[in-house]
């Protein structure tokens, strides 16, 4: 049996933590398992991630991952305060945004956002370009939290001085 200089568990470990297509860490996976070099296996696997026309092509697919992003982070605080029994503030609210909705109301409106949250990332995911993709995500759950952090914030702060 052939001893593989790279150990194969780095690899898809490397795949799946990167998300890196499974084509580009085959070729490194044949080097290594031929018996290759190191730096011949770890070259095949990083210059494709390296070359200037590896994030080119469709970047709706990275505004559906932000969309999804965004409403995945949105349904957390709507289905924590929903299922603990407190009111928080939904669009549904008077005035929408400040005031509080019923727990009732928060719960499906969390389940509403992590329903089409996650409908848009099963429809729009392309598991050859996830890396990015999941970035695009996670940029979008990002920026949804960031907004709602310093938005509720700010009616907390609001509703203690009154």
């Amino acid at each position: 049996m052939l001893e593989s200089p790279l150990n194969i568990g780095y690899i898809y470990h490397f795949v799946f933590l990167t998300g890196l297509s499974f084509d580009i860490c085959e070729g490194a996976l044949y080097y290594v398992l031929r018996g290759y070099p190191r730096e011949i296996a770890i070259d095949r696997l990083i210059t494709p991630i390296l070359s200037p026309h590896h994030f080119q092509g469709d970047y709706m697919q990275q505004v559906w991952s932000f969309l999804a992003g965004a409403l995945l982070c949105n349904c957390v605080p709507h289905l924590a305060s929903g299922l603990q029994g407190f009111p928080f503030p939904t669009p549904f609210a008077k005035p929408g945004g400040v005031g509080d909705s019923s727990p009732v109301v928060n719960v499906v409106w969390g389940f509403a956002n992590l329903a089409v949250g996650v409908l848009i990332a099963a429809r729009h995911t392309n598991m050859a370009d996830i890396g990015v993709d999941a970035l695009a995500g996670l940029v979008g759950a990002l920026a949804i939290g960031t907004f709602m952090a310093l938005h509720f914030g700010k009616v907390q702060r609001d509703k203690r001085v009154r």
